[in-house]
C-alpha cells in the first residue's frame, strides 16, 4: 500500500533522457543506467511531497511521452508518486529499468521529420506548388541516416527561411504560421531528443491554432449571410473556433502517440513495407 497522501498508478512509465543518461529537466542531473546484470540504481529526490508542483521525477505515459522526448528512452519504474499529471505521474523515487534499443538518435530525427510533415498537412501546404518545404524535410531525413552534412541542412534551411519571409503576411493566422516554422527549424537542432521535442510541441500548436482560425472564419462568414447581431455572430465565432481548438488537439495528440508507439515496435518512415516484422527490443 502506497504511504499516506501518496498516489497509486499503474505503469509501464517512460524517460526519456539525453545520450548521457543526463536529464532534459532541470534538478534531475544524472540517471543511473541500467545495464546487463539489472536496472538502474534507484534514483531519489528526499524533499518530494504528496503536493503537486513540490518537486520530484517526472516520468511519462505512452500517451503523454511525446511531449517528453530525448535522445534516449527507457522504461521505468516510480515509488512514491506524489502527483499524477495530463501525462504521466511525479514521482519520489524512481529508477530505469531497460533501455528501449529501437529509439535512439536517428529514429528522434526521423519522428521530428514526421512531425514536421505534419505542419504541412495542417496548413494544407501540398496544395501548393511549392516544395521546398518538403524537399527540406527530405534533407532532414538524410542528415538523420547520416548521408548528408549539418552544413548542407544549413543551406537548405537558408532557402526554406527565404520562403517564409516572403509568405508570412499572406498567411491568415500567422501564429500558426510561426508555429509551423518552429517546428521545422526543431529538425537543426544539436541535440536529437530537443529536435523531437520541440518539433511535437510546435507542431501541435500549428495545427490547433490553424483548425481554430479557420473554424472561426467560417462560423463568421456563415453567420454573415443571417440577421445576427455583431455579438452573436462573435459568439457563433468563439463557439466554432473553440470546438474546433478541441477537436484539433485531440487528433494530433492521438496521431503523436501512434506514431510514437510504432517507432517503439520498430517501425520507421524507411521500414514501413514491413512493419509486421519489427519487434519491441528493450
Amino acid at each position: 500500500m502506497a504511504p499516506r497522501g501518496f498516489h497509486t498508478v499503474t505503469g509501464p512509465f517512460y524517460k526519456a533522457l539525453r545520450a548521457d543518461c543526463s536529464s532534459y529537466r532541470d534538478g534531475e542531473g544524472l540517471w543511473p543506467a541500467p545495464s546487463q546484470r539489472g536496472p538502474g540504481a534507484w534514483t531519489r529526490v528526499p524533499d518530494a511531497k504528496p503536493v503537486a508542483g513540490s518537486g520530484g521525477l517526472a516520468l511519462h505515459h505512452l500517451s503523454g511521452l511525446p511531449n517528453a522526448l530525448g535522445t534516449r528512452l527507457f522504461i521505468a519504474e516510480a515509488e512514491d508518486i506524489v502527483a499524477v499529471t495530463e501525462f504521466g505521474v511525479i514521482a519520489g523515487r524512481a529508477r530505469l529499468l531497460r533501455p528501449i534499443a529501437v529509439w535512439d538518435a536517428q529514429a528522434a530525427r526521423h519522428f521530428a521529420a514526421d512531425c514536421a510533415e505534419q505542419v504541412l498537412d495542417a496548413l494544407d501546404w501540398h496544395a501548393t506548388d511549392d516544395d521546398r518545404p518538403g524537399a527540406a524535410i527530405a534533407v532532414a531525413r538524410d542528415f538523420a541516416d547520416g548521408l548528408v552534412s549539418l552544413d548542407t541542412m544549413y543551406r537548405t534551411w537558408a532557402d526554406v527561411h527565404t520562403l517564409a519571409r516572403g509568405h508570412t503576411c499572406d498567411i491568415p493566422c500567422p501564429e500558426a504560421w510561426q508555429a509551423a516554422w518552429t517546428a521545422f527549424d526543431a529538425l537543426l537542432e544539436p541535440d536529437p531528443g530537443d529536435a523531437a521535442r520541440i518539433a511535437v510541441q510546435m507542431a501541435h500548436e500549428s495545427a490547433v491554432l490553424a483548425a481554430s482560425w479557420w473554424a472561426g472564419w467560417k462560423a463568421r462568414m456563415d453567420a454573415a449571410w443571417t440577421a445576427c447581431t455583431a455579438a452573436r455572430v462573435e459568439e457563433l465565432r468563439e463557439a466554432a473556433a473553440r470546438a474546433a481548438s478541441e477537436q484539433a488537439d485531440a487528433d494530433v495528440r492521438r496521431w503523436q502517440a501512434g506514431r510514437l508507439e510504432q517507432y517503439l515496435h520498430g517501425w520507421t518512415d524507411r521500414a514501413a513495407a514491413a512493419p509486421e516484422q519489427a519487434l519491441h527490443r528493450g
